[in-house]
Parts: C-alpha cells; sequence; structure tokens
C-alpha cells in the first residue's frame, strides 16, 4: 500500500469483516508488542484519537453490559493481583498535572482545598479560604482559635467524627500544645451539629429546613439588615433535639451576627458542643 494512501470505506468494512471470529497466535501478539514498546502517540495524534470517540462516534455509545458480560469480567478480573511495581505507577501518574483528577497537587502535599471540605465542617471551625491561595482551606483552632492550616489528614479525621463514623471528635488544633491544654481534647462527647445515633435528622433534611428559613426571612437579618447566610437554631439539635428543626425556633442571621449574639459567652459553639451551655442545666 502507498504510504499516506486511505482505504475507501467500502474496503475498511470488507477488511473488518474478515477478521471477526479470527485470533492472533501468541507469536504475533509478541511480535505486536515489541512492535510497539516505546512507542507514543504525538499531542496531535491524542487529541485526533480523542475527537474519532466522542459522543456517538465511541462503538460502545449507548450500549449497556447485560449481566452476563458483568460476571464474566468479574471472574476474568477475581483473584487478580496487582504488583506493587504497577500500583507505584498508577500513583505516580494520577499526581501529574494532565492526570484527570489534579487539582494542584495539595492531597499529596497534605494539605486540605476549601472547596471540597468548606460544607463537610461546622461553624465551630469557621472554614475560610487561605489569603494567599484561595483553593486551600484554613479553620479555627479549637483552642486557641488561631486561624491556621490543618492537614488533609485530620481535616479527614474531624468529617468522620462529625458523621459518627469514629469515636471522639477529633478536633482541629494549630500545634500539640494547644491540643495538650485543651480540656476539650479526647472528649468523647459528639458535636452539636454532627449527625450520629442521637441525631434526629439528616443533611437531606437540615438542608430544606434551612433553605425554608432563609426564603421565608427574605434571605435577610432583620437585626442588621445584611444579607443572611446562616440559619440559627433557638433550640439546637445538641440540646433539644425535638425541636431543632421547627422553623418558628429559627432565624435567619448574617455570618458576623451569627458569631456575635448567636453564639457567645457561656453558649459559645465550643461549650455547647461539651454540653456545659447553661441551657443544658
Amino acid at each position: 500500500m502507498i504510504k499516506g494512501s486511505k482505504h475507501s470505506k467500502e474496503t475498511k468494512i470488507k477488511i473488518q469483516q474478515s477478521l471477526i471470529g479470527k485470533k492472533a497466535s501468541n507469536e504475533t501478539k509478541l511480535k505486536l508488542r515489541k512492535s510497539h514498546l516505546g512507542h507514543k502517540h504525538s499531542d496531535e495524534t491524542k487529541k485526533k484519537i480523542s475527537e474519532a470517540l466522542k459522543g456517538n462516534k465511541n462503538p460502545n455509545y449507548g450500549k449497556t453490559i447485560n449481566d452476563d458480560v458483568r460476571r464474566k469480567i468479574s471472574e476474568k478480573q477475581t483473584g487478580r493481583v496487582v504488583s506493587q511495581q504497577t500500583k507505584k505507577k498508577i500513583s505516580e501518574a494520577l499526581k501529574r498535572k494532565n492526570a484527570p483528577g489534579w487539582k494542584g497537587g495539595y492531597s499529596s502535599k497534605n494539605i486540605p482545598t476549601y472547596d471540597f471540605f468548606n460544607e463537610k465542617l461546622t461553624i465551630e471551625e469557621k472554614p475560610k479560604r487561605d489569603i494567599k491561595d484561595k483553593n486551600i482551606l484554613t479553620v479555627l483552632c479549637a483552642h486557641c482559635k488561631k486561624r491556621f492550616t490543618p492537614t488533609l489528614s485530620s481535616v479527614y479525621e474531624r468529617v468522620r467524627a462529625l458523621n459518627g463514623k469514629q469515636s471522639g471528635e477529633m478536633r482541629l488544633y494549630c500545634s500539640d500544645q494547644c491540643k495538650n491544654n485543651c480540656n476539650l481534647y479526647r472528649s468523647q462527647t459528639k458535636s452539636y451539629i454532627g449527625l450520629n445515633k442521637e441525631t434526629f435528622y439528616n443533611s437531606s433534611d437540615h438542608k430544606q429546613f434551612r433553605e425554608h428559613v432563609l426564603k421565608r426571612d427574605n434571605y435577610k437579618y432583620q437585626y442588621c439588615g445584611e444579607k443572611a447566610e446562616h440559619v440559627h437554631h433557638e433550640r439546637p439539635q445538641k440540646l433539644e433535639p425535638f425541636y431543632s428543626l421547627d422553623p418558628d425556633l429559627a432565624w435567619s442571621v448574617c455570618k458576623k451576627c451569627h458569631y456575635k449574639y448567636g453564639h457567645k459567652d457561656e453558649c459559645s459553639t465550643g461549650k455547647l458542643a461539651n454540653k456545659i451551655c447553661k441551657g443544658d442545666q
């Protein structure tokens, strides 16, 4: 065949039909493998392949795998062990900038990202973006209230504790000194906002409740007239779970006023979490 020439559509169909049911011998497979070793597609070629397989151009577009095929795939994969070398290659590949899940390499540096953890933490941590890097999460130290960037692993543990998946509360501390000086460290109480076995509602219920209260108040806090972003529970779930989702006992507040008027002195978030708020006596 002349270099650069292309088969007609009719010829391609004939070639495809002639190859149906045929299998390459082990010798042929080995030759093909050796001929492709070290070969890499150019960026232009990769782009062309990608475009050629998009949407309904993909041969598997709209197709579903039936139970019989799923079973065969499962049986083929059962007992298969991935070598440590292969695992290392996959791990390294996922850390590169061109990897599908690349978000800046924060996880490899044990740094939590704001977008991922913002809604998973509570007002006790008061999550905010880092001033220098908006992608990085910062929180308040549970003891000294200093703002800092925790480790990714410590934030994961805190979220697990809030969801009732492990004992303790795993609060976030800026240093070992603060951790050791905090009376709440190693406490076995559950966070007042965490989801656990004693919780009367789930995250979906709370989301609907919050939206209802904000909409009712026209997204404004009556005290200062500022835009309301938080909903304050007059009878929080930690103290009176039966009334925690009663809209008549909740009001929309702005962030500043929530901490200034809603959680202060004896009923601060920290004391409320430790069940020593005056409302619990």
